[in-house]
């Protein structure tokens, strides 16, 4: 996925987060959905993401994420299904 700026959602101070994801998948069938589908998966993880707080990148609460992740893109794809989300190059600022 392309890189993202997202707003989270701390009270007291304004944070956002500056990421790039990778989703990893083992059949190869999935490949044109999910190109197909970058705009939704897209917007399902910016949604997702701006509803977190900064300290929830860290850690087991990262893994949450993760999981969270996982099975909402998988909700929307019907050729196979994602095993994982990276994150890498991140800034919470």
């Amino acid at each position: 996925m392309d890189e993202f700026v997202v707003n989270l959602a701390d009270e007291d101070i304004r944070v956002y987060i500056k990421a790039k994801i990778f989703l990893a998948y083992t059949d190869t069938k999935i490949e044109t959905e999910l190109k197909d589908k970058m705009p939704q998966i897209r917007d399902l993880v910016i949604t997702t993401i701006r509803l977190k707080k900064s300290t929830e990148f860290d850690g087991i609460k990262l893994e949450n994420i993760r999981k969270e992740l996982i099975g909402k893109i998988n909700s929307k794809l019907t050729s196979g299904q994602i095993t994982n989300v990276y994150f890498y190059d991140i800034i919470i600022q």
